[in-house]
Parts: C-alpha cells; structure tokens; sequence
C-alpha cells in the first residue's frame, strides 16, 4: 500500500509540472487512485487525460471501468 501511494503522489506531481501535455502521468494517477479504491479521483484522473488526448483509448476504457464495478457491487447487496 505505502509504495502504490507514493507512486499515485508521483503521478499527480508528473501531472502537475506538465498538466498541458501529461495525459500519461494523469492516466497513471487514475489507474492507481482505482488501485487504492479511489473511484471519484480515478475518473477525476480519466477525464484530465481524455482532456488532453480526446482519443486515448485506454483512458477512454478505463474510464467506464470503475462506474461498471460500483454498479456491480451495489446490485449485490
């Protein structure tokens, strides 16, 4: 856990120095944000690479990936 956090502070700081051209430090972020359970800031991270980079089709999968898993959990409760 403590080495994907640092990873995830790593990507927002890649972001942050290059947030006009970074989609992959913010696409980064989003996947690890996913890993920590992070939903809300894992799509936060999607939608600024998609910003960047429209057609990034990782991003663009990724994206709907965490929407499906919340869905997924709540329709078995």
């Amino acid at each position: 856990y403590g080495n994907t956090k640092r990873a995830y502070e790593e990507y927002i700081k890649l972001y942050e120095e290059n947030s006009d051209v970074d989609y992959l430090a913010a696409f980064k972020a989003g996947e690890i944000a996913r890993k920590l359970r992070d939903n809300e800031n894992a799509l936060a991270w999607f939608d600024k690479a998609l910003e960047i980079n429209p057609d990034y089709e990782p991003a663009i999968k990724a994206k709907a990936a965490p929407v499906n898993n919340q869905r997924a959990r709540k329709k078995k409760k």
